[in-house]
């Protein structure tokens, strides 16, 4: 979100940064609100307020597939089909979506198969979320090291592959365990 505030700053546009505590203001039509506050009941509360006097016409979520790889860790991303709460348009925006996951996209936001896709040329083929069922630390290990030497056998010499934990101590663990040793432990 602090970039978003950066970026429109710098273009002069104006907008509003939600608080729980301010309603929203009705002469600026841009609101900043993170993901983890959609769903609270004064967001909800205040947002219906705003939509008596000045009719919301839109959410647009960046970084829309964060909810399908963080639904398992963090509770705010869960079923967000939710932050729609009156007819509005929801638009998606993520650089990152492979096409094989658009599916399971719509279905997280409870849109219809047939919502328009726009898509750009990412000019990143060599994205792929690789989804699993929830395990117990030491199974998700064995499955990681898995996947990376799978991967690995059709790398070139310049690849390199990331993987994301839910937490730094998930990292590691996968360091340090034995058949981990292609995995560097590097926080961001």
């Amino acid at each position: 979100m602090t970039d978003w505030g950066r970026k429109l700053k710098a273009m002069g546009v104006v907008f509003q940064v939600y608080s729980s505590t301010d309603r929203l203001r009705t002469d600026i039509n841009l609101i900043l609100v993170s993901a983890d506050k959609v769903k609270f009941k004064t967001w909800r509360k205040h947002l219906a307020e705003l939509n008596q006097v000045l009719r919301v016409s839109r959410i647009v979520f960046d970084e829309a597939h964060l909810p399908l790889l963080c639904e398992n860790f963090r509770e705010a991303m869960r079923n967000m089909n939710e932050i729609r709460q009156f007819e509005m348009q929801l638009v998606l925006l993520s650089g990152t979506v492979p096409r094989f996951s658009v599916a399971a996209l719509k279905a997280a936001f409870g849109l219809s198969d047939n919502a328009v896709e726009i898509r750009e040329s990412c000019n990143r083929p060599e994205l792929e979320y690789i989804m699993k069922t929830p395990a117990s630390s030491d199974v998700q290990v064995n499955m990681v090291i898995q996947i990376v030497e799978s991967e690995r056998r059709r790398w070139i010499s310049e690849d390199r592959g990331l993987v994301f934990v839910t937490y730094m101590e998930d990292g590691e663990i996968l360091a340090k365990s034995p058949g981990g040793h292609s995995i560097t432990d590097r926080t961001i």
